[in-house]
């Protein structure tokens, strides 16, 4: 069986620091580009959407890094697991399990003959006039 790398959840957390001190540094050279341009000529645009870009990546790094932390401490991590699917755990016990020889239709066929022999008519029931509406309209008229 061939070894497979276990990515951890650690190297994705470390790995966000990355782009988040890159972010930093172009947002740095972005108030230095307005600071000697002058404010409102958008110099530093190009370095803030950089800045905002770099910091979605190392946000998407860091909650994939807590995903993978949190499934391998609730014991859920399959990274280990043989790739063809043979060591899949086995059933609990109660669990349910459809039995081989269900047959959906003739459930729904069942289901259909009963329903209409238990359907006895309904009584009507009485309806009862709509109350009448209060006299006037929007606001206070009257007391």
């Amino acid at each position: 069986m061939a070894r497979t790398r276990r990515k951890g959840a650690l190297r994705y957390l470390l790995l966000a620091i990355i782009p988040q001190s890159l972010s930093r540094g172009f947002e740095a050279m972005g108030d230095r580009a307005v600071a000697e341009a002058g404010i409102g000529n958008g110099a530093g645009a190009p370095y803030y959407i950089a800045a905002l870009l770099l910091t979605v990546i190392a946000g998407a790094l860091f909650l994939f890094g807590l995903k993978r932390l949190f499934d391998r401490l609730r014991g859920k991590d399959r990274s280990d697991a043989d790739p063809s699917g043979e060591d899949r755990p086995e059933p609990r016990p109660g669990a349910f399990a459809a039995p081989q020889d269900f047959d959906p239709d003739a459930a729904l066929q069942r289901y259909m003959a009963k329903r209409a022999a238990d359907e006895t008519p309904r009584p009507a029931t009485r309806i009862e006039p709509a109350a009448a509406p209060r006299p006037g309209g929007f606001g206070r008229k009257g007391l």
